[in-house]
């Protein structure tokens, strides 16, 4: 009888072969960890990049008497004298700017609203009490979420917009000031 030492190289192939198999299994099994907290974050940025370049233009081409603020800055109010439908500047025949509509920004829970209401010279209850306009905001008007703070401060006439973003343990803020340039 012949006693065999060690494997034939057919058996050696064969156990590499299906221990090839059982690791390509293994490892297509895992999961794969994907950053979406970044990628949310990064998307988060983006558009409060362009919100904070809308804000500051809003403000720049507002009345400074028609800027406010109120709950330590987290609602903001200005008027507009640009047309939604245009994108333009309307103006009287008197060549003064004809004023359109209030835009509100406000931070409720981790989400920023938008809204806007019609200017009627005669009824300035939107910009005397913009707290009870704010209070009728629906979720349809988010403009921006994970967001961490909002704030919006005038100082020497100079008003400065900051927005804190946050998603998992990432954070990233972004700032930006405007003079409101226009009279009433």
């Amino acid at each position: 009888m012949l006693h065999r030492r060690g494997f034939s190289l057919l058996e050696v192939t064969l156990y590499m072969v299906l221990l090839s198999l059982f690791a390509v299994v293994f490892f297509v099994s895992l999961p794969v960890k994907t950053n979406t907290a970044q990628e949310n974050l990064g998307r988060s940025v983006e558009k409060g990049s362009l919100l904070l370049n809308k804000i500051h233009q809003g403000i720049t081409n507002s009345a400074s008497t028609a800027v406010k603020s109120w709950s330590e800055g987290e609602g903001l109010i200005y008027l507009s004298a640009v047309d939604p439908n245009s994108a333009s500047f309307q103006y009287k025949s008197e060549g003064e700017i004809q004023w359109k509509e209030w835009r509100m920004y406000v931070l409720q829970g981790r989400n920023l609203f938008y809204d806007t209401y019609p200017y009627d010279p005669a009824n300035q209850s939107v910009f005397l009490k913009p707290e009870t306009m704010a209070s009728r905001l629906d979720s349809d008007e988010v403009v921006l979420s994970d967001v961490a703070s909002f704030q919006a401060m005038r100082n020497d006439g100079v008003w400065s917009i900051k927005v804190e973003l946050e998603s998992g343990r990432s954070s990233f803020t972004l700032e930006t000031a405007a003079v409101p340039r226009n009279t009433r």
